[in-house]
C-alpha cells in the first residue's frame, strides 16, 4: 500500500484532513483494520526510494499494533479533531503561497537591509514610499499588495478600516521579502498600530521598529482582539481607532520651513 506524499503533507506539515483506513485479514482469516491520521503516516510509514510516496507494509518488526483495530470512538475523535484544524492549516498554507509571490521586496541577502517606510500626504492623497537605508537609495513607491488583501482603494492610516489593513499587508509583504511569513497575530498587531497613527500627519516607520513590534506583539486583550477581528473582516468603519498602542516607536517627520 502506498500513498502520494502530496496527499499527506504540504509546506505547512501534515494535512489534518487526510486519513488512511486500511482493511486486511490476519493469518487466521480475521478482518483487521488499521487507521492512520496524516501525522502518524509521516512518523510510522516508510518512504519510497524516489521520495514521492509513503508506503505501508507489515513485517515481524513493524506490526503497527497501536493503529490496529482502533475503536470507532477513537477513530471518530481523531477525524473530528483533524477536520477542526483544517481551516487554520489551509489559512496558513494560503498565506505562505501569497507571500511567496514575486514582487518588489526588501533585500534580505546576505543580511536584511534596513528600510524606512515613509507615510506621506501629497495634495491630500496618502502615499507610501520606502527607502533602502543600507544602500542609501532614493525612495521608491511601496507596491500595493492587492494579492494579499483584496481592496480597490488606496493606502491609509489613522483609523480602523480597510485602508490601514491594506497598508499593513503591503508593508509586511515587502518587509518579509517572500522568505518568511507573518503570523495572524503579527498581522493584527501591525494593523492595530497603523490605525493609531494620526491620519493627518506624515510618519516614518523603520524596519527596526517593525522588528521590535513583530518580536513582541500585543499581549491578549479583549478590546484589542475585538477591534482587530472587526478590522480584519473589513466590517469596522469607525475612524476612532483602537484604544491600545503597541510598543512601537514611530518617528514623526519634522517639517522644515
Amino acid at each position: 500500500m502506498r500513498i502520494n506524499r502530496s496527499y499527506v503533507e504540504d509546506q505547512e506539515g501534515s494535512r489534518p484532513d487526510f486519513f488512511a483506513f486500511l482493511h486486511t485479514t490476519d493469518d487466521l482469516g480475521e478482518t483487521t483494520t488499521y487507521f492512520f491520521p496524516s501525522e502518524d503516516i509521516i512518523r510510522a510509514w516508510s518512504v519510497t526510494k524516489c521520495g514521492g510516496y509513503f508506503y505501508f507494509s507489515l513485517t515481524k518488526d513493524r506490526e503497527f499494533s497501536e493503529h490496529r483495530n482502533r475503536s470507532q470512538i477513537k477513530i471518530a475523535e481523531a477525524i473530528i479533531n483533524g477536520l477542526a484544524r483544517t481551516k487554520e492549516h489551509q489559512t496558513r498554507f494560503m498565506l505562505r503561497s501569497f507571500f511567496d509571490l514575486y514582487v518588489d521586496t526588501r533585500n534580505l541577502s546576505p543580511e536584511p537591509h534596513r528600510i524606512t517606510y515613509m507615510l506621506r500626504i501629497v495634495e491630500g492623497c496618502k502615499v507610501v514610499l520606502y527607502q533602502d537605508v543600507t544602500l542609501d537609495t532614493f525612495p521608491r513607491p511601496l507596491e500595493p499588495r492587492r494579492d494579499l488583501f483584496s481592496y480597490s482603494g488606496d493606502f491609509s492610516w489613522g483609523y480602523s478600516g480597510t485602508g490601514p489593513i491594506f497598508l499593513a499587508m503591503s508593508i509586511l509583504g515587502h518587509y518579509f521579502g517572500g522568505t518568511r511569513h507573518p503570523t495572524i497575530e503579527q498581522q493584527r498587531t501591525l494593523v492595530a498600530t497603523i490605525s493609531r497613527i494620526p491620519e493627518d500627519q506624515p510618519f516614518d516607520i523603520s524596519s527596526e521598529d517593525i522588528d521590535a513590534l513583530l518580536e513582541y506583539p500585543n499581549t491578549p486583550n479583549t478590546t484589542f482582539e475585538s477591534t482587530c477581528e472587526k478590522s480584519l473582516a473589513g466590517t469596522s468603519t469607525s475612524r476612532q481607532g483602537s484604544q491600545l498602542m503597541p510598543a512601537l516607536h514611530i518617528h514623526r517627520r519634522v517639517q522644515r520651513g
